[in-house]
């Protein structure tokens, strides 16, 4: 996604390419995956330098933004880690199809289950991609698949966001996110306009209903909770029902995504999510204009 690739293939499917040529890769997915590691809290936090206590710093921490590993200047498999989830797939692409108009969901709210009990440091993003929908070949960012593969690492590498227990009341230092194994959990993940970027967080509270087609969940009633960085705000609201308003602000590059709600009021449909993406589209060019 941060490369754009999406933009740029279908772009050539209607330029260059002749009806039903091949495409490779053909597929991709992204997938999101709990981890615990102390070194990746100790890179990421301050604790004191010369006998003074710099702890109140974390308060700045960015628990919003996604970034490379290869820009914190370390491998992520050199790290001691402990996976805490299976990899959760968000975004599947075909790329002989998927148009950038509506491949890029506003938000998703996905149910999974931690596999094992610790403290989630991060969300670490990685994908894979395919030559055939069979899946023959493959291609991952999967530390466990670049283990021993230096240059891929080097090349793409992986992508962490920082995270914390926005469940756990306010404050003003980030609260660890501690989970147990087997406790279900909803990963919400909101894109940007224009589907290079995207953040998650994570809520507790999901509760199992089976309906013969699958999982579904509902968020339980969480505290009203606020937190401020220098990458946006997250808000998370409850009106005591079982129901939660969230809302993430983009504040980097001066767009914003649209609010989305669970129970209250309706989701926006595709059309007026294409129309609000076009209006700040067309806000941002005056503004750099």
């Amino acid at each position: 996604l941060g490369e754009s690739a999406l933009h740029y293939v279908e772009d050539a499917r209607e330029r260059l390419l002749a009806p039903g040529a091949a495409i490779l890769p053909a597929t991709g997915t992204q997938s999101i995956t709990l981890v615990e590691s102390d070194e990746i809290r100790d890179i990421t936090a301050v604790r004191s330098w010369e006998g003074i206590d710099l702890r109140h710093f974390n308060a700045l921490q960015d628990t919003t933004s996604l970034v490379f590993t290869k820009q914190y200047g370390f491998r992520f498999s050199s790290c001691r880690h402990q996976l805490l989830s299976e990899p959760v797939p968000v975004l599947h692409i075909d790329f002989a199809t998927a148009c950038t108009d509506d491949a890029f969901p506003m938000e998703q709210r996905i149910p999974f289950q931690a596999t094992a009990s610790g403290t989630a440091h991060a969300a670490l993003a990685t994908w894979e991609v395919c030559d055939d929908h069979s899946r023959s070949h493959r291609m991952s960012t999967d530390p466990r698949d670049t283990l021993d593969n230096f240059p891929r690492d080097m090349q793409w590498g992986q992508a962490l966001q920082l995270l914390e227990d926005l469940d756990d009341g306010e404050g003003a230092q980030p609260r660890p996110l501690v989970v147990t194994k087997g406790e279900w959990l909803t990963l919400v993940v909101r894109y940007s306009c224009d589907g290079v970027n995207f953040q998650c967080i994570i809520e507790r509270g999901v509760q199992r209903q089976h309906t013969g087609k699958g999982l579904s969940g509902a968020v339980s009633a969480a505290q009203h909770t606020q937190h401020h960085d220098g990458g946006g705000d997250w808000g998370c609201t409850s009106a005591g029902n079982g129901s939660v308003s969230a809302h993430r602000r983009f504040t980097d590059d001066g767009r914003d995504v649209v609010a989305a709600h669970q129970g209250g009021a309706a989701r926006p449909t595709k059309q007026q999510e294409k129309q609000q993406q076009q209006q700040r589209a067309q806000q941002h060019r005056a503004e750099a204009s």
